[in-house]
């Protein structure tokens, strides 16, 4: 049995609102890495996203969330800093936060046992009435992306395996880069003309 390529139930296929396109394959999504304990140093050294970043509620989509990302090719710029600003948790981060990227082909071929897909990535902008009415205080988001468990993926009650797929998710990501300087996280920054440590995880 193969991975399905698009959900059967059509979220990855369509166009949720008037002037936002499907999510394509090929897209860069961004996520905003909110602490440093949500890193991980991998073999090169580099740090990378962890298991910590994401929530197995999240993924399952309990009370109506998601795992919360970023189209690159939709979200200006300004909102995206505004949107990985706000969830920043490290005080040493303020004003360059980090995050990371990863592509839509990549998320959505993270797989269960070699067979089952276990993820749906699709396009969920945030209007800025829908932010009004659920007091969301990130505000609008046209570019706003949601990843949440494949519609026919069943849910089971062993907690290593959803460790397993969120980790698997999580490594899709490239290396964590501070959102302004263009910087890995973790290596030196320059703030005010002075050379820094942005912090290991």
């Amino acid at each position: 049995m193969t991975p399905t390529s698009v959900c059967a139930c059509g979220l990855e296929a369509r166009s949720p609102l008037d002037g936002v396109s499907p999510l394509e394959n090929d897209e860069k999504v961004v996520t905003a890495i909110r602490c440093r304990i949500h890193l991980i140093q991998a073999q090169d050294g580099k740090l990378s996203v962890g298991v910590l970043a994401f929530r197995k509620e999240d993924l399952i989509g309990k009370n109506k969330k998601s795992i919360s990302l970023m189209r690159k090719s939709i979200v200006l710029e300004p909102e995206l800093l505004h949107r990985a600003e706000y969830l920043n948790l490290e005080p040493g981060w303020a004003g360059n936060p980090v995050v990371a990227m990863s592509t839509a082909k990549d998320l959505r071929g993270v797989v269960y046992k070699e067979c089952a897909k276990c993820a749906c990535l699709y396009a969920d902008p945030v209007t800025a009435e829908q932010a009004a009415a659920d007091r969301d205080d990130l505000g609008e988001c046209l570019g706003h992306a949601s990843l949440k468990r494949h519609c026919e993926f069943k849910p089971v009650n062993d907690a290593q395996v959803w460790a397993n797929l969120l980790s698997d998710l999580a490594e899709q990501f490239e290396p964590a880069i501070h959102a302004v300087s263009g910087v890995l996280a973790g290596e030196p920054v320059e703030v005010n003309n002075d050379t820094v440590s942005s912090g290991r995880a």
